[in-house]
């Protein structure tokens, strides 16, 4: 497993807690059976869980995250970057430690860019 699946699985797993709350509920349990601390401690549960997923989420997809995910498929050679690129992915582009990453000449045949 990679690191992209790692975290999707941990999102998955912090997801969970919704259900579990809806089984404590189904299996009887009200708040009148529980102790304050618990009913806290079940709230942080349902609520700080998916929050950190978020977090998660938002970072897993930032562009030169994408374009590190690429870089690690064997089967890729080059990734071209338009010579107008700007920001982080001007910035991964112009890292000598990542030889795959290059940007594009102007005077190369225009293909279909996706």
């Amino acid at each position: 497993m990679n690191s992209t699946q790692i975290e999707s699985l941990l999102r998955w797993l912090l997801g969970t807690s919704g259900p579990i709350g809806a089984l404590l509920i189904y299996w009887g349990i009200t708040p009148d059976n529980l102790g304050h601390l618990l009913e806290i401690v079940i709230a942080a549960v349902a609520v700080i869980p998916p929050l950190f997923a978020l977090y998660l989420s938002i970072r897993a997809h930032t562009r030169s995250r994408e374009i590190a995910a690429v870089e690690a498929i064997p089967e890729v050679e080059k990734i071209l970057i338009k010579p107008t690129a700007t920001g982080t992915v001007a910035a991964v582009a112009a890292d000598p430690a990542r030889p795959k990453v290059t940007v594009r000449l102007t005077s190369m045949v225009r293909s279909k860019e996706v």
